[in-house]
């Protein structure tokens, strides 16, 4: 299979999901809250991370476009335990525990460890760095959550509402 048809048809399932995405979001309950309403709350997140989505699986379509001379350029079969798909298959694993735990511990218990194990799949090698800056980044995203978006974090086990 050629790169362009690779490249099209992960554009294709990425739409898909993203459709598929929009459609959970919809789902929703905002009945609890006149509060939850406006623009911000549990959908709006979710939602522009989707766009963003969308736009890169428009990029791809673009670049399979731009590359029709690779139609004729067979790159032969694609490795299936490459290093990268490797990483990314990790990435993937990483997230699914994630999302099991992200309920029952918490916000502050799985996003730290999270953004570590990320940050070592791309290559972080000092761990104070590495800790550093997945505290800061939690921090941060605690802030955009909750302040901004307006919307309320799993406690988990520490029982800790907000910490702002």
């Amino acid at each position: 299979m050629s790169l362009r048809r690779v490249e099209l048809l992960s554009a294709l399932v990425m739409s898909m999901l993203i459709l598929y995405g929009f459609y959970l979001t919809s789902l929703i309950d905002l009945t609890l809250s006149s509060e939850l309403e406006t623009f911000t709350g549990p959908r709006a997140y979710p939602r522009i991370i989707l766009a963003g989505m969308f736009v890169l699986a428009l990029m791809l379509v673009g670049k399979a476009w731009a590359n029709r001379q690779d139609d004729e350029i067979d790159s032969g079969p694609v490795e299936p335990f490459h290093p990268r798909l490797t990483k990314v298959a990790m990435a993937l694993l990483i997230l699914v525990i994630f999302a099991a735990l992200f309920e029952p511990l918490g916000y502050l218990l799985t996003l730290v460890p999270l953004l570590m194990a990320i940050g070592y799949l791309n290559g972080a090698d000092n761990l104070a760095r590495n800790a550093t800056y997945s505290i800061l980044s939690m921090a941060t995203c605690l802030v955009i959550f909750r302040y901004g978006l307006n919307t309320v974090l799993p406690e988990g086990l520490l029982g800790i509402d907000q910490i702002f």
